[in-house]
Parts: structure tokens; C-alpha cells; sequence
């Protein structure tokens, strides 16, 4: 970036120009006029970016290559990476990494959220959308740190505004109907599933994961391996998950291993869509027991550090969203104890 400086002294006025890059100074040049200073400053850059062009290893790098060596070193948790990465590959062929450019990656996102690539085509939720974003940024992040490229432009496209104050959670008779549901299953531990999704608080994927191995039902407890944050945490059990997994307890193997294929989790899709339509519920995702969870805790007078601390989250930030809910329900006591006291003539 270039600074021009004006500098007045005895013998007169000057200018001086000023070439940055990261706060440093490359060069400086004093000139008798803005001009002459202003000229210099835009022959220099363009020089620059000439230079930086010709020695950007993203000019040699094909977007294929930072797919599979991004593949090949991805050691996080979280499932739908690999989705996300099938995606970007399909999307933005095999161009050099180079000649990504933001505009491209603004229009390939605004056709992802309107689910044109569907078939049917169905729109995208905002956070989902944010999330695909995320994961191209991280292959750029990647790409640079191995000294692929020098640039990362998802950092220059705006992410979606996330509608994050709308939460779907179980009412009392939609908790009561659903777990009903899911003890009439052909699953016998799709009721086991949603207990512990509801009472724990846990995501899907942290939950089918879980190893007899790592249950402690004498202190009530289970020790998750590494989260979607990429953290180790521990699950805390109430007494009717205890009593639940006593049912099915063995010494190693999943907790939710396959009826038809031993070594392998389930997949509660079918029977789960199956156990909301038994229970009338409609407009529910499974993750929208972890909202439930939250929500219990919450209207139950848990603060949202403990909230926080119970689901995991890295941030109070990101529990900000159940903070209505608390309120609403200090509200509602102080309503009930306060709202008919006697206080005199």
C-alpha cells in the first residue's frame, strides 16, 4: 500500500511516497510534486504485484491437488467435511488456485443456498450455507500453510446472516408423544438415542459414537473422544439414561451398534422419521434435541456458563441464543409469586 506523505520545509514543499507491505516499508522516494509522487507510487506497486503474481505458488497449484492433500491431512471430527470438500471439487473444477476468484465463489455459494443443485431444488438454511463457506476457507488456510498459496480470498466474500433466535424444541406433550414413539420402535435403543440426545445434551454424531468401553455407569458418566470443537469432554448421565443403558450393557463395542452388522452404528434415519410421524411432530430435526436440552436447562434456572458447560461450547457467545428463554421463565415465577401478593391500601 502506498502513503504519500507531505513534507514542508525551508527550502520548501515536497512529497514523499511511501511503498508498505504488512506495516513495513519497501521503499520511499521524495518528489518535488504530488504528481510526480503519486506516478512513482502506482509504477512501483503495479511492479510489485507483477513480481508477487510471478512467485504466487497458487500459479502452479490445480484446486484437484489442494482437495486431495487437504483430504489426506484432515485429522478433525466433523462428518460433513468430506461432503463439503466432493462438493467444492464438483463446483469449481480444476482451475489454479490462483485464478479462484471471489466473485466465483460468491455466485457458487448463492447457488448452494438456493439448492439449485438439488432434485428436487430446496433451499439451504443460512447456517448451512456458512458452514460450506467455512470449509473452502479452511482448504485456502490450509493451501497457505503448506506453501501452496499466498491468499486466501473466502475471507473477502460476506457470510449469510444466521436467524439464530429461532429455536425448535420439545413442548411437554411433544416430549411425552415422541419418546412414547420411540419405545414402540423396531429399534430397541431409538428410545435410548433421544433420552440421551434430550437429557444430555450431546450431538447425534457424539452420541452413535459412544464405546462400552468409555461408559461409567457407577459414577454416571462418559468420556467423549475428540468433539466437533475438536475437544475431549464428558458427558454427565442422569439416573433415567443410567437405568436405560443397564438394559443393554456389555464390556466393549458401540453402544448404538448395528442390529444387522456387528462392528457398525446404526443409522436412526428411517425409524426416526418414522417415531415423529407416530407422534404428530412435525417441523423437528434431531439436533433439535441438543436446542431441546438447552432450552430445558435454561427455563430450568441454569446459568449460561452451565449451559455452555453442558453442551460443549467454546463460547457463552454462542449460548447467547437460549438467553430468552431464561428470562422468560424468571418472568413466569416472579409473575406467579409476585403477581397476587397483598400489599395493603
Amino acid at each position: 500500500m502506498a502513503t504519500i506523505a507531505r513534507i514542508k520545509r525551508k527550502s520548501g514543499v515536497s512529497y514523499q511516497a511511501k511503498i508498505k507491505r504488512r506495516g513495513r516499508i519497501l521503499k520511499t522516494k521524495t518528489f518535488r510534486t504530488k504528481k510526480a509522487a503519486r506516478e512513482w507510487s502506482i509504477r512501483i506497486e503495479s511492479d510489485l504485484q507483477l513480481e508477487a503474481a510471478h512467485q504466487d505458488p497458487g500459479r502452479r497449484t490445480r484446486f484437484q491437488e489442494l482437495c486431495d492433500k487437504y483430504v489426506d491431512h484432515w485429522t478433525g471430527s466433523d462428518h460433513h467435511r468430506m461432503t463439503q470438500v466432493k462438493w467444492w471439487r464438483e463446483r469449481l473444477g480444476n482451475p489454479r488456485l490462483s485464478e479462484i476468484e471471489v466473485d466465483q465463489i460468491r455466485i457458487s455459494l448463492k447457488d448452494y443456498r438456493s439448492g439449485r443443485d438439488r432434485n428436487p431444488a430446496q433451499e439451504r438454511a443460512p447456517s448451512t450455507t456458512n458452514r460450506m463457506k467455512a470449509a473452502l476457507s479452511s482448504m485456502f488456510t490450509f493451501a497457505i500453510k503448506e506453501g501452496l498459496a499466498i491468499r486466501n480470498p473466502v475471507r473477502m466474500v460476506p457470510g449469510e446472516t444466521e436467524r439464530n433466535h429461532i429455536i425448535r424444541y420439545l413442548s411437554d406433550e411433544e416430549r411425552l408423544a415422541l419418546l412414547a414413539a420411540c419405545k414402540e420402535s423396531e429399534l430397541d435403543r431409538l428410545y435410548l438415542l433421544v433420552l440421551m440426545a434430550i437429557m444430555t445434551g450431546a450431538r447425534k454424531g457424539e452420541l452413535l459414537g459412544i464405546r462400552w468401553e468409555k461408559v461409567d455407569l457407577v459414577n454416571r458418566r462418559v468420556e467423549l473422544g475428540k468433539t466437533k470443537n475438536g475437544d475431549s469432554r464428558t458427558l454427565s448421565l442422569p439416573f433415567p439414561v443410567v437405568e436405560e443403558l443397564f438394559k443393554f450393557r456389555k464390556m466393549t463395542g458401540f453402544v448404538f451398534e448395528s442390529p444387522i452388522k456387528a462392528g457398525v452404528v446404526f443409522d436412526p434415519k428411517k425409524v426416526w422419521d418414522k417415531a415423529l410421524k407416530r407422534a404428530g411432530i412435525e417441523n423437528f430435526r434431531f439436533h433439535d434435541l441438543r436446542h431441546t436440552a438447552a432450552s430445558y436447562l435454561a427455563m430450568g434456572g441454569a446459568s449460561l456458563l452451565e449451559v455452555a458447560e453442558v453442551l460443549g461450547h467454546k463460547s457463552v457467545q454462542t449460548t447467547k441464543r437460549y438467553a430468552h428463554l431464561s428470562i422468560e421463565h424468571k418472568q413466569e415465577v416472579t409473575d406467579r409469586i409476585f403477581g397476587g401478593i397483598e400489599l395493603g391500601s
